[in-house]
């Protein structure tokens, strides 16, 4: 008897399982695509663009949209965090220490905010000066008609020295965004510059 002739295919087993290099391309390439679009993805949450008010340049969120700039500058970036840039008189003494500017502004937070609280206040450097930088918490009420409740708002605020005045530039987001806020305000207070 005649022996079968050899077939060039492999025939199927069920379970067994051989690597092809066209399965191993194929994850290499999903592997790529994954890294690919976390980078992407983290560039593009963190992205921001410049802005000025009254002197003083910074970085805000791509994307952010002005809400005022009457008194004080304030944009509302897509992921709901809040930059604010006030211009405020200088106190009467103790301006040029950060620290000391920190804790006097955070006296003044605190008569405007229900339930503040500073959780650190230090000394900074910003735009080539000693600066102040005061991180804190406050509960924020809505009284609008279809929501009533209370949310706890958490931020940073960093304090500028600039002669008869200083600039308090802030960032702040609801409690649940406390990373995104750590995350991106080392850029903002990275990018202060005076005299923009």
């Amino acid at each position: 008897m005649a022996a079968a002739p050899e077939s060039s295919e492999r025939e199927y087993v069920p379970g067994a399982r051989e690597w092809r290099s066209a399965d191993l391309f194929v994850l290499i390439l999903l592997l790529i695509a994954l890294v690919g679009g976390i980078v992407l993805r983290q560039s593009s949450l963190y992205a921001t663009q410049s802005a000025t008010y009254e002197g003083l340049s910074f970085d805000v969120p791509s994307g952010a949209i002005v809400q005022s700039a009457n008194n004080g500058y304030a944009v509302r970036a897509k992921n709901g965090l809040t930059i604010r840039a006030e211009k405020l008189p200088a106190p009467a003494f103790g301006a040029e220490d950060g620290a000391t500017l920190a804790a006097a502004r955070a006296v003044q937070l605190a008569q405007k905010r229900t339930l503040f609280q500073s959780t650190e206040t230090a000394q900074a450097q910003a735009a080539g000066k000693d600066a102040g930088l005061i991180r804190y918490q406050y509960v924020e009420s809505s009284n609008q008609f279809y929501a009533n409740g209370l949310r706890v708002m958490v931020g940073n605020e960093l304090l500028i020295p600039n002669g008869d005045n200083f600039y308090a530039l802030s960032l702040e987001g609801p409690a649940d965004k406390r990373d995104e806020v750590d995350a991106l305000w080392p850029k903002i207070q990275s990018s202060v510059r005076l005299g923009g």
